[in-house]
């Protein structure tokens, strides 16, 4: 497993990604509680689901285009991880 950790522009962590050998990252918070994952699958689409595995968003590879649950688009590029550290 291959570990990414999250820093804000100070320097302080405020989470981590582990990610898997299948393209698959697991998201944890600063106190080491998972708040989901993201899949790959096999369309070239990269899927967030919270920790209850309910889906929350969809990233698009090919359009570079985020989409929420509901397949409304929300933005240019990969927003995935604003789903679990909101600004």
């Amino acid at each position: 497993m291959n570990e990414q950790a999250l820093k804000d522009k100070r320097g302080i962590k405020y989470g981590k990604i582990l990610s898997d050998t299948k393209g698959n990252s697991t998201i944890y918070d600063k106190m080491n509680s998972k708040l989901g994952t993201i899949k790959l699958d096999s369309s070239s689409h990269l899927i967030a689901y919270d920790k209850m595995n309910r889906k929350l968003a969809t990233y698009d590879m090919k359009l570079d285009a985020t989409k929420d649950s509901m397949g409304r688009k929300l933005g240019k590029g990969n927003m995935l991880l604003n789903f679990f550290f909101p600004q």
